[in-house]
């Protein structure tokens, strides 16, 4: 998963980066919202609640001659919702080829499907604003879930993934930081992020001085002829 977690984690954080820095908005109050509508109204994308009975069904992404359309099932918790119209959006900015995309109740299989969770994480919890948030702030997991307004389960997952693929520990070891800092003890995280925030600063360098050719060279996508090339940041084809 290094790999391809690296490859999408990058063009996520290229595009947030971005849109963070042509809007202005602080780090400490960030909220995915506002990158999700400017989409939403940039590319007149209709979002949309469904329900079916067997509740398999997340999210849906339709894209045909009358536009695009993102859909989340109504009866999901607030955060589940953030979560699956981030992931929707994800096969929207990632170019993904097709015209229909289910978001299934459980672990996918799918590229495409991993890749959109990959976006969806990087959107919700830019690792920036966790930065800013964990390791400046000093706030509390509760805090920072409340705020971004995300599950437990996905701030847990966020983190792991963060310090696995950047520090390269085992998820063992990683698991055992994010489970203190659950239930209220910083330290280990604090550490783990003081270890991490130079790796993270070169990151941001990188993300802000590349090109959009430099990086679609570097990691091998292709530029979304679907969307073009008018964005905040850039779009690419898998």
């Amino acid at each position: 998963m290094n790999g391809n977690y690296f490859k999408i984690a990058r063009i996520a954080k290229q595009d947030i980066y971005q849109f963070i820095k042509n809007t202005g908005e602080s780090l400490i109050d960030y909220h995915f919202s506002s990158y999700l509508n400017y989409y939403l109204k940039r590319y007149n994308i209709k979002i949309l609640e469904h329900h079916f009975s067997c509740r398999k069904i997340e999210g849906l992404t339709l894209i045909n001659e009358d536009g695009v359309s993102f859909s989340y099932e109504k009866y999901n918790s607030t955060e589940k919702q953030n979560f699956t119209m981030c992931h929707e959006l994800g096969h929207f900015v990632l170019g993904h080829s097709g015209k229909c995309f289910t978001e299934l109740r459980g672990k996918s299989d799918s590229v495409k499907e991993r890749e959109a969770n990959i976006f969806s994480a990087t959107v919700l919890m830019p690792d920036i604003v966790l930065l800013s948030k964990i390791f400046y702030r000093q706030d509390s997991f509760q805090r920072v879930k409340a705020d971004l307004v995300v599950s437990c389960e996905a701030l847990i997952y966020r983190l792991i993934n963060l310090f696995v693929n950047l520090l390269l520990d085992s998820r063992d070891k990683v698991y055992q930081v994010v489970y203190h800092y659950y239930h209220g003890n910083n330290q280990y995280i604090l550490d783990y992020f003081r270890i991490a925030k130079e790796k993270m600063s070169l990151s941001i360098i990188l993300c802000k001085h590349s090109s959009k050719a430099d990086i679609v060279n570097q990691i091998g996508f292709q530029v979304c002829p679907y969307i073009g090339q008018n964005l905040c940041g850039f779009v690419v084809l898998a």
